[in-house]
């Protein structure tokens, strides 16, 4: 349940949610039709542990970690990265 917090509130989510449905207002259907990740063990763990560091406290460095984490899950190239990483999105990690 970690993983898929860790997911929904990544940037690459927010850049998912606010291209494909063209708002920031997440609906279920939105989150139904999200496409996961085929992560490894590893990558569950890893993202675990970065959620559980910010529900104890937010950190920017933290958070940028999960981001990182999450777009290796995805297989994302630097220029796509970069395109997320410059889009102006909220930050919107729920505690």
């Amino acid at each position: 349940l970690k993983v898929l917090c860790g997911l929904f509130n990544s940037k690459l989510a927010q850049y998912y949610f606010s291209k494909k449905h063209n708002a920031f207002k997440v609906l279920r259907y939105h989150l139904e039709t999200f496409p996961l990740p085929a992560l490894t063990k590893k990558q569950e763990q890893e993202i675990d542990f970065l959620v559980t560091m910010l529900e104890k406290q937010f950190d920017e460095k933290t958070y940028q970690k999960l981001n990182q984490s999450i777009y290796k899950a995805y297989g994302l190239s630097n220029s796509e990265v970069e395109l997320i990483e410059k889009t102006e999105l909220s930050k919107a990690f729920i505690k």
